[in-house]
Order: C-alpha cells, then sequence, then structure tokens
C-alpha cells in the first residue's frame, strides 16, 4: 500500500485547496490529476472550477442528465457516450481505449481531469481502472481496489472488468 500512496498520492481523496466545509462530490484517483464522481450539479461545477479542474469527460447520455451549457465553455470537455448495466449493449474495450486517451492527453496537456457518468458507479470508475492499467503501469485487480479505496461508490460488473481486461491484453500484446 505505501508503494501507491507514494505513487498516487495522499490517502485523503480531497487536498486541503478541494475541501470546502460541504465534502466535495468528487473523488481523487490520481491526487490533482485525475477524480471520479456523478454527473456535475451547480454546486459540484463551482467545487471543480474551485478545485483547479481543466478537462471533463461525461459518459452518459444527454437523456440520462443534462450538463450546464457553460460546461463545454470553461472546461476542456468531451462526451463520450458508455453503456452501463442498465443498457442492453455491454462495454466494448475500444470505447475504453477512446477514453482512456482522453484522459491521458488531458493530464498530459490540461489537468486535472473530472471523469464522471450518472452516478459515479461504473463507467468513470471503468475508465479510471483502465487508465491506471494503460498508463500507470497496474495490474486489473490492483486497479480496481485502487479505484474502490479511493471511490467507495465504485460497482463494475463482469463485464466491465472483462472489457478493462481485454483491452489491456490488447494494447500489451
Amino acid at each position: 500500500m505505501n508503494k501507491f500512496l507514494r505513487r498516487f498520492g495522499s490517502k485523503s481523496p480531497t487536498p486541503k485547496a478541494a475541501q470546502s466545509k460541504t465534502r466535495p462530490a468528487f473523488r481523487w484517483i490520481v491526487d490533482r490529476q485525475l477524480a471520479v464522481g456523478p454527473i456535475p450539479d451547480a454546486t459540484l461545477q463551482q467545487q471543480l472550477i474551485d478545485a483547479g479542474f481543466k478537462s471533463i469527460l461525461t459518459l452518459c447520455s444527454e437523456t440520462e442528465g443534462k450538463i450546464d451549457q457553460q460546461i463545454p465553455n470553461q472546461f476542456n470537455w468531451r462526451r463520450l457516450v458508455l453503456p452501463d448495466s442498465h443498457y442492453a449493449e455491454l462495454l466494448q474495450a475500444a470505447q475504453l481505449k477512446q477514453a482512456v486517451e482522453f484522459v491521458a492527453q488531458s493530464i498530459t496537456q490540461q489537468p486535472p481531469i473530472y471523469v464522471h457518468c450518472l452516478a459515479g458507479m461504473e463507467r468513470s470508475p471503468s475508465v479510471c481502472v483502465a487508465y491506471l492499467c494503460l498508463h500507470q503501469g497496474m495490474e486489473v485487480w490492483e486497479a480496481l481496489n485502487w479505484v474502490k479505496q479511493r471511490n467507495a461508490r465504485t460497482s463494475l460488473n463482469r463485464s466491465q472488468v472483462q472489457a478493462i481486461q481485454t483491452l489491456v491484453q490488447q494494447i500489451n500484446s
């Protein structure tokens, strides 16, 4: 565990600079680089601005939940609709790859990035797990445990884990 803390930051999911009287709805996966959580409401949007976020990746469709029309103007923003357990189709490795590429590019060029779906339970944690595997050298189980420790709401199903494993195998072979 100490190896991971040195590599990714403190045990605290939110740095002091991002803490306010109300605990932010986002959770740091990689301190000051990558955070996860639910679709931003007005309060969370202000917390993201106050915490210095530069990029946002939206993983839910517009019909699932609307985001403020200012978000595309205030942040380096992209929407990539990924299926969750309520969709008929399953998450595919190619979809994850596209999301992870945006996350990696944003961390390099405009950090930090906030990755969200509707509730911050399936899609956004899946992308974070895949990012940790592909860009931080973690095994799938290590990355999944790390994300669960940082975001207790994480609840990936078997097909989501399988999509991550498939992507990692494709990239590493």
